[in-house]
């Protein structure tokens, strides 16, 4: 069974035609392994999800430009109530631009991002894994380059967690 994600992306500025369309592949390549498969939209006014099995909103604040250096601190979060992951995701995409310095990189560092928070809601797992793409924080270079999957273990709980048998 698959289980389809609309991942609604409300951002302070209006992106290239082609952005959308990088962050859902991004999200897909990585999510390959498990039944999870994104549909990624920019929110506008009028606009139908058809059928899906959630939905992810996720806030983006700024306009992903690099306005001062690096200066760290968290990407992004998942809004908890009570113990229990919403899905509810914020991103400071300047302080991403910041981090990732190359403006073509940022929709796949979007994504990238995205799916670790995502793991996060998948899995009602607030703590981080000591490795792999669920670390509490990824490098620049795990960020922008090459191909990012999921781990073994991270593939079953999500495959697990979504059948119920977690």
């Amino acid at each position: 069974m698959v289980h389809i994600v609309a991942m609604l992306l409300h951002l302070a500025f209006v992106p290239s035609p082609e952005f959308e369309a990088a962050v859902q592949a991004e999200l897909n390549a990585i999510y390959e392994s498990t039944p999870v498969r994104f549909q990624v939209m920019v929110e506008r006014e009028g606009m139908h999800l058809g059928a899906v099995s959630d939905v992810v909103y996720v806030d983006a604040s700024g306009a992903c430009i690099a306005r001062s250096p690096w200066a760290g601190g968290a990407l992004a979060s998942t809004e908890s109530v009570d113990g229990v992951l919403k899905p509810l995701m914020t991103v400071d995409c300047d302080k991403l631009a910041a981090y990732v310095g190359y403006p073509p990189a940022i929709p796949k560092a979007l994504a990238r991002v995205l799916a670790h928070e995502m793991l996060h809601y998948l899995l009602q797992e607030p703590h981080h894994a000591s490795e792999g793409l669920f670390r509490a924080s990824l490098s620049r270079a795990k960020l922008i380059d090459g191909v990012t999957v999921l781990r073994a273990s991270e593939t079953n709980r999500v495959k697990a967690r979504l059948t119920g048998s977690l």
